[in-house]
């Protein structure tokens, strides 16, 4: 039965942290995305700008469900895991504290609780009710980024990346070419990196499907692919193995 649900952001997300996992001998675990096609249906789906909601803009819609599922879907969970990129805090949710405030945010909405979540790495212990019923939970989240604080998935994937290959090789070229020229870095130049990376040791029809099925490579290759014994990953395992 699960008695932990870890909560990501993208099926790469997924995938990686699902890799983490078995390479942790980690049981009782079950990984869930904020996925857009299964939260789209709720009246608060989009933003305010009318904007559809992706990855952890779309966290609220995410815990409601959550909550809808929680008796019947996890009647033995007790640790909910919340795994979010920190981004930049330029972003509308990125950042620590406002990656933090969202948190919070999302369980007051659906749960009608303060949560207080303060830190990251740090289980919180809470009582939820739903249907009557009093269920008690321990949330926790830690924030994916690089050594200042920002970044995402992608950094880390790029930086415990261990298999040649030509084309990121080429695009790191590029990026200096175009650094020099302009004056700052490519566009989005570390994700076209790790999506030249996974496309290299994809299938066929993964790549005819690359879009929905990239990270399909994570789960087939990912012990060849990444140095999972990587230093940069030690406080990510210490936080996957919080109970």
């Amino acid at each position: 039965m699960t008695q932990k649900l870890i909560i990501v952001e993208s099926p790469n997300d997924e995938a990686f942290i699902r890799l983490l996992l078995t390479h942790l001998s980690i049981t009782n675990t079950e990984t869930a995305t904020i996925h857009p096609t299964e939260i789209e249906h709720l009246h608060n789906f989009t933003s305010s700008d009318g904007k559809l909601k992706r990855g952890k803009d779309a966290l609220p819609e995410k815990i409601e469900i959550l909550k809808r599922e929680l008796l019947i879907r996890y009647p033995q969970l007790r640790h909910i895991a919340i795994i979010l990129d920190i981004d930049t805090p330029k972003s509308s949710n990125g950042g620590k504290e406002k990656s933090l405030q969202l948190i919070n945010t999302s369980f007051l909405k659906a749960f009608n609780i303060s949560l207080n979540l303060t830190d990251t790495s740090t289980k919180v212990s809470t009582n939820v009710t739903i249907s009557s019923e009093t269920i008690h939970l321990e949330v926790s989240c830690f924030f994916v980024g690089d050594e200042t604080g920002e970044g995402n998935l992608d950094v880390v994937l790029k930086k415990i990346a261990k298999h040649p290959c030509p084309e990121c090789e080429c695009l790191e070229i590029m990026n200096e070419c175009v650094g020099q020229k302009t004056g700052s870095p490519m566009r989005d130049f570390t994700k076209q990196w790790v999506n030249y990376y996974l496309r290299s040791q994809a299938s066929k029809s993964q790549l005819k499907d690359a879009e929905k099925r990239l990270h399909e490579v994570i789960t087939d290759n990912g012990e060849i692919l990444f140095d999972l014994h990587h230093p940069f990953l030690h406080e990510i395992k210490e936080y996957l193995q919080l109970e």
